[in-house]
């Protein structure tokens, strides 16, 4: 599986797209910090928010900046 792959299986098997890990960053915030723009494209095509914010009050459209 490519990142693009495992993100659908894990979509398809009901894995949460708003889920936070413990810095509350949610999957699109991760997506866009490492520049995987087709899984960006997935998840906010499955209904993720993009004004989301993590911990430090960032959305996914400053960790993209940020990189």
């Amino acid at each position: 599986y490519g990142r693009k792959e495992l993100v659908e299986f894990l979509l398809s098997a009901g894995a949460s797209i708003q889920a936070r890990d413990d810095g509350g960053l949610h999957p699109l915030h991760n997506a866009c910090s490492f520049g995987h723009c087709d899984v960006v494209r997935l998840l906010l095509d499955a209904g993720a928010n993009p004004n989301t914010r993590d911990n430090w009050n960032y959305t996914p459209l400053h960790e993209a900046a940020i990189k």
